[in-house]
């Protein structure tokens, strides 16, 4: 099944997307192996709140993701370190195939944005 989505962070110019995108892999990789044997690349979330910092860590409360194709109950329980289930509460993705929108979370990353 083809699971690349496009992504509303892509181009996105605050300095918090970058951030997330270039360092939440090093800050969880078993999550993000879980997420990517479901075909889900943990640094190219489709969109992101802004995070808040704590004691020098930046914490961002969950990450959506496009999941192309049928998201199943199956691909939700072979994810382990966090609880996903798909959302209807999320920007349009203007995307007519069929897909899901599966916020994951939350993201503790060292380090903030100066």
């Amino acid at each position: 099944m083809d699971r690349d989505a496009p992504s509303l962070i892509d181009d996105c110019p605050c300095p918090y997307c970058p951030f997330f995108r270039t360092r939440v892999a090093a800050a969880h990789p078993e999550l993000a192996a879980q997420l990517a044997a479901v075909g889900i690349d943990i640094a190219k979330p489709f969109d992101l709140p802004l995070p808040h910092e704590e004691n020098g860590v930046s914490m961002y409360d969950y990450a959506t993701y496009i999941v192309m194709g049928t998201w199943t109950d199956e691909d939700a329980a072979a994810v382990t370190l966090c609880e996903l289930e798909t959302t209807d509460s999320h920007p349009c993705t203007g995307i007519e195939e069929e897909h899901s929108v599966v916020p994951a979370g939350p993201f503790a990353i060292p380090g903030t944005v100066d």
